[in-house]
């Protein structure tokens, strides 16, 4: 069996699901090839996530046409074409309106509607276009949070995959530590965190730790500078973060703090849980389900400076809770290579 996977841009986590289908393919003995461009072959994030695997075999396209990259398929006996981004190709197979001999695969990453008054119109089409895609027999697939309970069999849970051991509980320090972890952008809204620390009136300390783009760095500096916030508690860890630098982050903090309005599973959430760290989520209403799902571990709150020093002070006063078993990776992978049941499911 052969796969390729689709990969027109390497930003994100977008890597890491490639990485988790090539371990998978590999002990499954499936052949995989891979479609990227040069400059995803040539990122750090490639080097984090795929350098391990060795000699890979990745073709630097740009991104094609669906029927020339139906066509490249045949040519080259590919079994099935996976899209781990799938949510851009979605319209462009619905107006190609081609019927391939050869599979189809796609991870929808973003399956609920975004907030805001375009967003449940243009969610509305999309889902429409994925219900004929399912008549079409394409395999697409919702990522749902790896915290749900009740997932359905067109959806896949986000995978978890520690690079760690579940550390040892332990007594949380004096000063309440908080952090935000993983790719820092203006969407994690640091200058309402930092606002909200200002507010709560308690000792704590703030670790933002990942690779920050200017935009936000620009933000995070003005927002300390009004805030009045000390500088001895904020902790600022500017670097691309590995999995084990991530884990080692999420398990070091009492609390990870999730502030956004980005609809869609959250990995930060499920790898805190999996490591029994305590979140306080804010904004989105995929956060809200995630809270409920662990009541043990988060809460939920409005999306402002408010309502977080509240959530602060009530999630500093809770007990560090028990870590949560959370999906992994290999019926993720399994699911979109296709190879659950038999060669291709």
């Amino acid at each position: 069996m052969r796969v390729a996977l689709v990969v027109p841009d390497h930003r994100g986590h977008r890597l890491a699901y490639v990485a988790m289908l090539v371990r998978q393919a590999r002990a499954s003995s499936v052949d995989v090839i891979i479609l990227g461009t040069q400059e995803g072959r040539e990122s750090d994030e490639f080097t984090m996530h795929l350098s391990s695997y060795g000699e890979l075999n990745w073709i630097a396209k740009s991104e094609l046409p669906i029927r020339s990259l139906l066509k490249m398929a045949q040519q080259l006996n590919i079994d099935r074409i996976i899209f781990p981004d799938g949510d851009k190709i979605v319209s462009r197979l619905i107006l190609s309106r081609l019927r391939s001999s050869v599979d189809i695969a796609l991870l929808i990453m973003r399956p609920s509607p975004a907030r805001g008054s375009l967003g449940r119109p243009r969610w509305a089409i999309k889902s429409a276009a994925i219900w004929v895609l399912r008549r079409r027999r394409v395999k697409a697939f919702n990522l749902t949070s790896s915290l749900k309970v009740d997932v359905r069999p067109y959806e896949l849970s986000d995978p978890i995959d520690l690079a760690i051991d579940v550390p040892v509980a332990s007594e949380e320090s004096a000063l309440f530590t908080i952090g935000v972890v993983g790719s820092i952008t203006r969407r994690k809204n640091l200058p309402i965190i930092i606002e909200a620390l200002g507010l709560s009136g308690q000792e704590s300390r703030l670790i933002v730790a990942g690779r920050i783009d200017p935009d936000a760095a620009r933000e995070l500096a003005d927002a300390i500078h009004r805030s009045g916030v000390g500088s001895e508690q904020i902790q600022i860890r500017n670097q691309l973060l590995t999995d084990r630098d991530l884990d080692l982050t999420v398990a070091e903090v009492d609390c990870v703090i999730l502030a956004h309005s980005n609809e869609g599973p959250s990995g930060i959430m499920g790898r805190a849980a999996a490591l029994g760290t305590k979140v306080l989520a804010s904004g989105a209403l995929s956060l809200k389900a995630d809270a409920a799902n662990w009541p043990d571990g988060a809460i939920w709150c409005e999306l402002s400076s408010a309502s977080i020093a509240t959530a602060m002070r009530e999630i500093s006063a809770r007990a560090k809770p028990s870590p949560l078993a959370v999906s992994n990776s290999k019926e993720f992978a399994a699911k979109l290579l296709g190879i659950s049941n038999g060669p291709i499911e």
